[in-house]
């Protein structure tokens, strides 16, 4: 069943078995193995349920509806946007689709340095196989794969870089453009068409635009959550709900979850909760082609290149990736006449990003006067200058393909006409905002690890210091994952529901 704030006025308790706060790429499958086991699961979404029905393709109206604070959210200082899916389904229902497991390096590392257990590359083979197979992953198919995409990749094997479709989570896809403004024909295997679905069919029960303010616990063990109810349209306070469950599953996000925590004042004797965020920070570049590219058109995300993945070689993806006209007008030079004229050429624009490996430098802090998390991250120097290097290399890609002019994500514009002018890159500063960065991808802040003086939860995804309580979304690892992180966390959350479900005992008895 799915309730919706709106429909439910005064205070309510409830009893559960399971209460997964948040329905996205770590709560849907965590929620979902639970559910199929016969627990009693209730699912909590801050945000509402919009449904392929709503999806207007308006790429204003949806960015407002379906992320965090209306695509607003950002760094303190407003130097990186922070984009997060805030609707049922979380951000697997406004993202690109990228799926790459984890890198096999990062999970010896997390052992290696972290301490985790029971969580090589062995270990999750039957969550990864069971993930793939339930969100249809596979290489693009040729139809999939457009203009800009085809050009991204043409570029990477013209300079001799490694270059290839990419693997996406979509069945019998349209190809029609908006996957960052969720999926208008149910296309697009996220978590809303797929595991949330499964999860009410094994009976569990969805209540949206349920805000979690605190998680309750005795005596060391957890109790259940409370949540306030809030319309979505008018944000009125509708009621509370309280849930007593047995195990309560964080998965809000690495900006909510810790905040989560932090105004339980729970699960914090490391002093890690809000620490060590990692964002993935992401600069864009944009590529002016003489022919019609219609970048719109096809897949947002079709290609990628880890030519540069490698620490010793630059430390960072590059991925092709469409870029609406509001952000690629942020990109465009010019005022007035200028940038209008500029933006007509828009048809022959083809964008495409980079995700740098980032280590864990940034804090989440839930800021009871703002009502909101305050977001504090700065790029390291080292960060900075693989950014800048990536910067180097996406103009190189775009001119190898053909562009007869790149704009460089810089504040103060820089447009390139040619690969004999890259130097001009190395002349500019690298600091807040005089770049323009963007993240997708933050992670890291309720970490994983063996000591509890240095990590938030155990290996097991259950916290340190409170029973019964797990984080089963990418607030729980240990380091950036350095790749796009969906499956990564779609598996960390089936991991850990099965870890439970072979100790039921422990937990439900």
């Amino acid at each position: 069943m799915i309730f919706d704030a709106k429909d439910i006025s005064g205070n309510i308790t409830l009893e559960a078995d399971v209460v997964v706060v948040g329905s996205g790429a770590g709560g849907g499958p965590f929620a979902y193995k639970m559910a199929q086991a016969g627990k009693r699961v209730i699912i909590l979404e801050a945000g509402g349920y919009n449904t392929s029905k709503e999806f207007t393709e308006n790429e204003a109206e949806m960015v407002n509806k379906l992320y965090a604070a209306g695509g607003g959210q950002s760094t303190e200082d407003g130097s990186i946007g922070i984009y997060q899916g805030q609707t049922t389904g979380g951000s697997t229902v406004v993202n690109g689709m990228m799926c790459f497991p984890p890198p096999d390096q990062v999970l010896h590392k997390w052992a290696n340095e972290h301490g985790v257990t029971g969580m090589g590359p062995g270990d999750l083979q039957p969550a990864l196989r069971e993930v793939e197979e339930i969100i249809n992953v596979h290489d693009a198919l040729p139809h999939e794969i457009n203009r800009a995409n085809r050009l991204f990749i043409e570029g990477c094997h013209n300079l001799g870089w490694q270059g290839a479709p990419a693997r996406r989570n979509t069945k019998e896809c349209l190809a029609t453009g908006f996957c960052l403004a969720g999926c208008a024909y149910d296309r697009k295997r996220s978590v809303l068409v797929t595991y949330i679905p499964l999860a009410l069919e094994y009976g569990a029960t969805l209540y949206c635009g349920a805000r979690v303010d605190r998680v309750l616990a005795n005596n060391g063990k957890v109790s259940g959550v409370v949540a306030q109810l809030r319309d979505g349209k008018s944000g009125k306070l509708c009621g509370t709900i309280e849930v007593n469950a047995k195990i309560v599953a964080l998965a809000a996000g690495s900006i909510q979850t810790p905040c989560i925590l932090q105004r339980s004042s729970l699960a914090n004797s490391s002093g890690m909760v809000g620490r060590n965020l990692a964002i993935h920070p992401a600069a864009p570049m944009v590529g002016l082609f003489e022919e019609k590219i219609y970048a719109w058109r096809g897949s947002v995300c079709g290609g990628y290149s880890d030519e540069f993945a490698a620490d010793d070689r630059g430390g960072y993806l590059l991925e092709s990736g469409s870029l609406g006209p509001a952000l690629t007008g942020m990109l465009v030079p010019g005022f007035g006449r200028e940038f209008q004229d500029w933006m007509a050429l828009y048809p022959h624009m083809a964008s495409c990003n980079s995700i740098v490996h980032d280590p864990g430098v940034g804090e989440v802090r839930y800021d009871s006067g703002k009502g909101r998390a305050v977001i504090n991250y700065r790029p390291t120097e080292e960060t900075y200058s693989r950014i800048k290097d990536s910067i180097k290399r996406m103009a190189q890609l775009w001119f190898a393909a053909g562009a007869q002019k790149v704009f460089a994500p810089f504040t103060e514009p820089l447009v390139l006409e040619g690969p004999e002018q890259l130097n001009r890159i190395d002349e500019r500063p690298m600091l807040p905002n005089s770049v323009i960065l963007n993240s997708y991808h933050p992670q890291g802040t309720a970490k994983m690890g063996s000591d509890p003086t240095s990590s938030v939860i155990a290996s097991n995804g259950e916290s340190h210091d409170i029973e019964n309580l797990f984080v089963v979304d990418a607030s729980s690892f240990p380091t950036s994952i350095e790749v796009n992180p969906q499956i990564t966390t779609m598996m960390l959350g089936t991991h850990f529901a099965q870890g439970i479900l072979a100790e039921s005992s422990r937990y439900f008895s």
